[in-house]
């Protein structure tokens, strides 16, 4: 499932957690830190937390940033 780090996901990856024997499915974690914010890393070092507390899979992926003007181009 995609987690983000905010609320809702996070809620969502516990009641899934609870739940996934009964659902027959084997839970693994995404996250993908776009790099819109500065605290966007502390959220991906959330998420990567709670899939070590829950023993998931985890896969991450980032956004490459995108240069603010041309000679950073």
């Amino acid at each position: 499932m995609a987690v983000s780090g905010g609320l809702d996901s996070v809620v969502m990856l516990h009641i899934l957690h609870g739940i996934q024997a009964r659902l027959k499915v084997s839970l693994q974690v995404a996250t993908f830190n776009h790099g819109w914010r500065a605290d966007a890393t502390d959220d991906v070092n959330l998420v990567r937390s709670l899939a070590d507390r829950f023993g998931l899979p985890l896969h991450t992926s980032h956004a490459d940033p995108v240069p603010a003007n041309e000679a950073e181009a």
